[in-house]
């Protein structure tokens, strides 16, 4: 495996639920944080709601909670995205306890019309 700085583990998965598509596309295991980049995608009829405070990363037992980092300014899926809109976003994390294994990356938001209840974005990924 050829050795890179920081180390990227590619994703590329796609989850759609009912027309609200979530696609984790890489992990990037930084000096002092984890960023997980993806992007959201609204195909359905009605505005979705993201929601990055409900995030979570589990790795080895341990729940890694959600970091805004203010600072780096990443983008953000925008609130209420409007059905055919796509976004391109960067959550943080902090580091990860480990350089090798397995994790589960959790993704949470809700739809405008509120006779859909979303399951959360459940992703599990080896690295």
């Amino acid at each position: 495996m050829l050795y890179q700085n920081p180390p990227l583990i590619e994703v590329n998965q796609e989850q759609d639920h009912n027309g609200y598509k979530m696609i984790v596309k890489k992990i990037e295991i930084a000096d002092k944080e984890t960023l997980v980049y993806f992007t959201a995608k609204n195909d359905a009829t009605a505005a979705f709601n993201f929601y990055d405070f409900n995030s979570k990363l589990i790795v080895n037992g341990q729940q890694l909670e959600y970091q805004d980092n203010y600072e780096a300014k990443y983008p953000k899926i925008p609130q209420g995205m409007m059905p055919g809109v796509t976004s391109d976003a960067v959550l943080t994390f902090p580091k990860l306890p480990i350089e090798q294994g397995e994790l589960q990356l959790i993704l949470e938001g809700s739809s405008e019309n509120y006779d859909i209840t979303l399951e959360p974005f459940n992703y599990k990924i080896k690295f």
